[in-house]
């Protein structure tokens, strides 16, 4: 499956976006090391 591209702005929308509840997708997503970032994480694989 190819990747999607990360576009400008697109972390920052998820950030300020009531649709993306960072601490829920830490919580469900627990192979994330503490110093990976959630929405980096979402916008790199998370997505698929």
């Amino acid at each position: 499956m190819p990747k999607a591209p990360i576009k400008d702005g697109e972390p920052t929308l998820l950030y300020d976006s009531p649709l993306f509840d960072v601490d829920y997708y830490r919580t469900h997503n627990t192979d994330i090391p503490p110093e990976v970032d959630p929405v980096a994480h979402f916008c790199a694989s998370g997505w698929r």
